[in-house]
């Protein structure tokens, strides 16, 4: 079987929007660089968070049973998960 000497397209085309995200910035006024290391500041926090609930526990749930703290204490709320199950 031969194998293709190019790159996947999906490289290329990373490559390209790479390219195309340095020639925008140096085209933006500097009072918008300071906006766009925040956003990017931003992302990376975003991707680190995925990478955590990739291999560890999900916490959607949390705060999920809030309103029921009046009602419930949280030994209370482990018997009735338990129940639930």
């Amino acid at each position: 079987m031969l194998k293709s000497k190019t790159k996947p397209k999906t490289q290329i085309s990373a490559q390209r929007k790479r390219e195309e995200i340095s020639k925008s910035l140096s085209r933006l006024p500097e009072s918008f660089l300071e906006q766009i290391l925040e956003y990017i500041s931003l992302l990376k926090k975003q991707i680190e968070s995925e990478k955590v609930d990739e291999y560890g526990f999900k916490f959607e749930w949390e705060g999920g049973l809030s309103e029921m703290r009046e009602q419930f204490s949280s030994v209370e709320l482990q018997h009735k998960a338990s129940e639930w199950r």
